[in-house]
């Protein structure tokens, strides 16, 4: 039995406050089957991974495993207004963002095509689907943060792996190494660790969200008074400790 698996889904349990009684009416799996996974006694498959993950507002391929990394900050700490401007700002900048449900339909397609063993073309444009897709996913799991890194530095990384997480023949990762590269920053899985803020970077997003907060009449006199700070040369002023 995943080991991770089971630890990961009675985290998950336990952050969103169901008990196995609530788990079995949200997933349609049964109670004693819920135990059963809990105890190791049974291995799930993919249906009920895919249930219980929905249940539970969690990705499936974290619930599997596939990244060893702790899961991110849950949406539920943000308000509904706060998570959606989030998504939007993050579909905007990167331009790449499937919802769970299209991935699920994708990867199942892609992974049915690349089984039947077709040509190097198609082989990349399957791949290509399926990294978008975790791609996406990763993009959720990091709560649509903007620090992310771009899909193109995101594919170079997966193929820089010493084993990669998503399975391709060597050929097709030569050939997309030639198209996008090869980046460090992602030993294994398919979830990418943004970089702790330095405090810099903190203290300008703070102003950052203040400045979005006001009105135009309001951003417009910040933007007024930066350029004048700007002229006068006060923004290279270095901190001083008084």
């Amino acid at each position: 039995m995943n080991e991770v698996f089971i630890k990961r889904l009675q985290t998950s349990m336990d952050q969103s406050k169901i008990n196995q009684s609530e788990l079995s009416e949200l997933s349609g799996i049964s109670k004693q089957r819920i135990s059963g996974y809990l105890k190791g006694e049974y291995e799930p498959k993919s249906k009920p991974i895919y249930a219980l993950a929905k249940a539970l507002g969690v990705s499936a391929s974290w619930l599997m495993g596939l990244n060893e990394g702790v899961p991110s900050t849950p949406p539920a700490s943000f308000t509904d207004e706060e998570y959606q401007h989030r998504h939007e700002k993050a579909v905007k900048k990167f331009g790449v963002y499937y919802p769970q449900a299209e991935r699920d339909k994708i990867s199942k397609v892609m992974t049915a095509i690349l089984a039947t063993n077709p040509g190097l073309k198609a082989q990349i444009e399957c791949q290509t689907e399926i990294l978008k897709c975790c791609f996406s996913e990763s993009l959720e799991q990091n709560n649509f943060d903007l620090r992310h890194c771009s899909f193109k530095d995101y594919v170079a990384m997966v193929l820089d792996q010493h084993v990669s997480a998503i399975p391709m023949s060597d050929e097709c990762i030569y050939e997309m190494a030639e198209i996008y590269g090869r980046l460090p920053g992602m030993s294994e899985g398919i979830i990418y660790d943004i970089p702790p803020e330095t405090r810099e970077e903190r203290r300008l997003r703070h102003i950052m969200e203040s400045v979005q907060k006001l009105n135009e009449e309001g951003q417009l006199k910040v933007h007024d008074f930066v350029n004048y700070l700007a002229d006068k040369g006060e923004y290279n002023k270095p901190d001083t400790d008084d």
